[in-house]
């Protein structure tokens, strides 16, 4: 995880490092002025999202980005989490996989 900053513009959750430093890379690029952090494990994107922490920066992003399938816990339970807490329920989320099964892309549409 990146330190924690005042702001958190965009929160990442992604265990691919390779796809962490692209996102990085295409973000300074477009703005260096966006604040990203990042975890790579579902297990601490939990952890901070159970927070009791509302003035949280990870709970007050702008946009996460979230792997489908991450170690620890899916990022469909993540998602549910997310919705769940009032804070962040209309906090757009995009969710990335590999996988092109119809079940899992409506699954993460639901």
């Amino acid at each position: 995880m990146q330190n924690e900053k005042k702001d958190v513009d965009l929160f990442y959750i992604e265990d691919n490092e390779d796809f962490i430093d692209f996102v990085g890379i295409a973000l300074k690029k477009v703005d260096h002025t966006i604040n990203y952090s990042y975890v790579t494990d579902g297990l601490k994107a939990k952890e901070i999202l159970d927070s009791d922490n509302i003035d949280s920066p990870y709970k007050k992003a702008k946009l996460i980005l979230l792997d489908y399938n991450l170690p620890g816990i899916s990022g469909m339970q993540l998602l549910d989490k997310i919705r769940s807490e009032s804070s962040m329920k209309h906090t757009p989320v995009v969710v990335f996989s590999s996988s092109d099964d119809p079940h899992d892309i409506q699954n993460a549409y639901n």
